[in-house]
């Protein structure tokens, strides 16, 4: 490679004994090393160096990033950055970079759709929760007087939608003391 001859002739040497391709050292008088970011291994380990190159080699890491699922910590976080560096360091005339520059934005727009789709999601499911467990708690209190802090503490720890629905025909008919049974499992 036209780098690495280069690099050769100012006495770097490949630095493989603890690094992958494409660190390279020089002489110990000089203590300095350098990554050539299109040699690095196709690895998820370089991953993160990769996207600090240009042209082929930032298209390949950055394919490799968009592969990923959108839950992935790369993504999540490696997205925002990469976003920010590339529109703070190129300039939005540059050719070369604008076809990976727009992906790299629709890229990070559909992230945060549907992070935001998936978090009102999760809010819709957590309200429906919340709305059969008040309910379950305002049926006992209407029959039976103020819930013991078991029972309370017992329904707020249930997460399955489904158990919480099923506990509506006994708190319309059962005791106290079955409810308790059949809620906070006490004999």
């Amino acid at each position: 490679m036209k780098s690495t001859s280069h690099l050769e002739r100012l006495g770097f040497v490949p630095d493989h004994e603890i690094w992958p391709a494409g660190f390279y050292r020089a002489p110990e008088a000089y203590a300095t090393h350098i990554v050539v970011l299109r040699e690095l291994p196709l690895t998820p380990d370089t991953l993160l160096l990769r996207l600090l190159g240009s042209g082929e080699t930032f298209a390949r890491a950055f394919a490799e990033l968009n592969a990923l699922p959108h839950d992935a910590w790369a993504s999540q976080h490696l997205l925002p950055v990469l976003l920010a560096f590339r529109k703070r360091f190129y300039k939005t005339g540059d050719k070369d970079m604008l076809p990976l520059t727009e992906e790299l934005l629709a890229t990070y727009d559909k992230m945060v759709a549907d992070t935001r789709r998936e978090g009102r999601k999760e809010g819709i499911r957590e309200g429906i929760h919340q709305g059969v467990r008040n309910t379950l708690l305002g049926m006992y209190e209407a029959r039976l007087g103020t819930p013991p802090a078991a029972l309370v503490q017992a329904l707020r720890a249930e997460r399955d939608l489904e158990v919480l629905q099923g506990y509506i025909g006994p708190f319309m008919s059962l005791s106290a003391d079955e409810l308790r049974v059949l809620v906070v499992g006490d004999a």
